[in-house]
Order: structure tokens, then sequence, then C-alpha cells
């Protein structure tokens, strides 16, 4: 039964009982979603830029001692690489379904013959094309339906029509509603929330941060929440995370002074 999305405690509020679990910890591990986390959301996913400063903070993380930092995105794995340019760092793309490790290896959790139906794509470019504003992504093993520079006036007649067509590959899709934005990706059971168990399997039990604002961070919500971990969404006012943080500028600020913190409780002194 999954848990039930609550409304958030504000992050800035808590940092002393945030102080508390860092005191306690031995280690730690430190994972942001990408788009609408790490970087503002554009109107179109290609003018999205990570800025230095954003960049900065998650060095400044990868450098600190027992912390391992990783970067789980709806992106395809290639596009983040090349935009996110921080080496040292754990990716997960197609939100979960590649990924690459610390060692470069890299690893397509899509079985032979379960990608997604070949004839999908055509068909969803096909509605795309009837409506000024809205496109098709495809992302390595998944694709995205995008409407964000759709009139809002036609929005809810491409949603109906977009829903309705989904239903065909009902069995072969797993289809996840966003932000101006339906995320479509194979049945296969790895998402996020797998490719964050997987990521801290080898991990020596550490206190887990992630950050994360849209649906498809939900189920690593979750996971961080069993761990005992510190759940924050981005933008939202209900979640299955914990903790509430407005906009990407305020996640890069936390960020910084995670690094700060932790530092001084890891190397006291």
């Amino acid at each position: 039964m999954r848990a039930p999305r609550t409304r958030l405690r504000p992050l800035w509020l808590s940092l002393h009982e945030i102080v508390r679990r860092l005191v306690n910890a031995r280690d730690l591990a430190v994972a942001c979603d990408f788009d609408g986390t790490l970087a503002p959301i554009a109107e179109h996913p290609a003018a999205v830029v990570l800025d230095e400063r954003a960049r900065a903070a998650l060095e400044s993380l990868v450098r600190a001692p027992r912390t391992q930092v990783a970067v789980l995105s709806g992106r395809s794995l290639p596009d983040l690489e090349a935009r996110l340019g921080v080496a040292g760092i754990h990716l997960a793309g197609a939100a979960g379904l590649e990924t690459r490790d610390l060692a470069g290896r890299r690893e397509n959790h899509v079985p032979p013959g379960r990608g997604l139906p070949p004839d999908l794509a055509p068909r969803l470019e096909g509605w795309c094309r009837g409506f000024r504003g809205a496109w098709v992504e495809t992302k390595g093993p998944s694709l995205a339906v995008h409407y964000r520079a759709l009139a809002p006036r036609r929005e809810g007649e491409f949603v109906r029509g977009l829903r309705r067509m989904l239903r065909t590959w009902a069995g072969a899709t797993r289809v996840t509603p966003g932000r101006k934005v339906f995320e479509v990706a194979p049945t296969v059971d790895h998402d996020k929330g797998a490719a964050l168990e997987d990521w801290l399997r080898g991990l020596p039990g550490p206190l887990v941060f992630y950050f994360g604002d849209d649906a498809v961070d939900e189920p690593v919500h979750e996971a961080v929440r069993r761990r005992g971990g510190v759940s924050v969404a981005i933008g939202l006012r209900t979640s299955r995370a914990e903790f509430a943080l407005p906009d990407p500028l305020q996640v890069v600020w936390f960020l910084e002074w995670l690094a700060h913190e932790w530092q001084k409780v890891a190397l006291p002194g």
C-alpha cells in the first residue's frame, strides 16, 4: 500500500532537526532530480541550463568526507551527462531506466523485447502535430509528451485525446502525468525509486537526502522516508515527501548549507 500524500513541513524551519540527524549520521548520501529541482524548468527542455552556483554546490558535496552524490533525472542519460558537467556523481536517466555508476559502467534496465511499442512514438507525434506547442521528446528507453507551450484554451482537448490514445497501449506502457508533460515508459519494474535503492545498496547505511519536484519523484520520496532519510519536495504543497522548498534556487542554497554543516560534523575541530 502506497503512503498518502500529506502537507509538507518547511525545510528551513526544521534545521535544528536536520542538524540532529547529521550529528547522528556516519555517512551522507545526497540525491537530486534535475529539471525543476537543480535547474528551473524552461518552456523547452533544450533551454534548461545548470548555473555555476548549482554546479559548485554539487562539487562541494562530492568533495565532502564520507559523502556520495547522485542525480536521478527524467532526461536521457547522455543529455543529463552533458548538462550536468560534474564528475564523481552517480547518474540515473529516463526516470531510472538507465544508469551510470562512478566507474562509468552503464546499464539499461529495460529487458530485450520489453521496450515501448514501435508504433507509439509516431502515433503520438501525429496527435501533437494538430496542437501547436505540443511535441514528443524521445529519451532513450522512454519518451515524454510536452504541452507547456500549448495555448491554455486547447489544453483540455489535447489532454483528453492524449489519454484516450494512450489507453491503446495500456498493457505495454506506464504513464505518469507531470507538470505540462506525460512521461511514458515501458512497464518494467524499475523507476526512480528502484534506481535510488540500487545506488544505496553498496553504501554503508548513510543518512539520505532527496530533492525532487514531480510525480515521478514520489517513489523516491517514499523510499527515502522508509530509510529514515530527509525527503524534500520542490514547489509542491502535498507529497509523499516530508519537507518542502519553494524553488530550485532554495535547493541550491540548502545544498550549500548542507555541505557546510556536514563538513563541521564530519571533521570536528
